[in-house]
């Protein structure tokens, strides 16, 4: 070994085998974020939690009272993964809710518009499509909506 130079050992060195991979560049980052957009089956729950929301007409779904009793964290992050990966514009308020303690704890309730409800009902039948499942019928789409509609897009708390 040469005097001033150092040898690096323990496998972090500059070996070729421990180098990291070279980051890809934005436009190739944001070209596979819409390729999986648009190929990738959504997983059954977060399809669950959309339906949820539509068969709902506009009336607010919190943690506790959406089907799921079991899966009570799983229905917010199925919310978040429905407006991030897919612009679902869903609506949401804080409340104050009594825990098993006897303590006021802050929940948040969701719904959806008519508009919104229309996307979803696109989103749930590409992906039942994907599937093989059956898709929700222009007829169900139609009452669906038309329960919408009745409540003027505000919900019934």
């Amino acid at each position: 070994m040469a005097s001033g130079s150092r040898e690096v050992r323990g496998g972090f060195g500059n070996d070729e085998k421990n180098k990291a991979a070279p980051q890809s560049d934005t436009a190739h980052n944001n070209a596979q974020s819409a390729d999986w957009n648009s190929n990738h089956t959504e997983p059954t729950g977060i399809s669950k939690a959309l339906r949820e929301l539509i068969h709902a007409a506009g009336r607010p779904i919190d943690n506790f009272t959406s089907g799921r009793k079991a899966e009570v964290a799983y229905f917010k992050d199925a919310v978040s993964k429905l407006h991030c990966r897919h612009g679902l514009d869903i609506c949401g308020e804080w409340f104050l809710r009594q825990n098993l303690s006897g303590k006021m704890a802050r929940c948040r309730r969701y719904w959806l518009t008519a508009d919104t409800a229309n996307q979803g009902i696109a989103l749930v039948n590409h992906w039942a499509r994907q599937r093989g499942e059956r898709p929700i019928s222009n007829t169900e789409r139609a009452a669906i909506l038309a329960r919408y509609s009745a409540q003027n897009d505000t919900p019934i708390v």
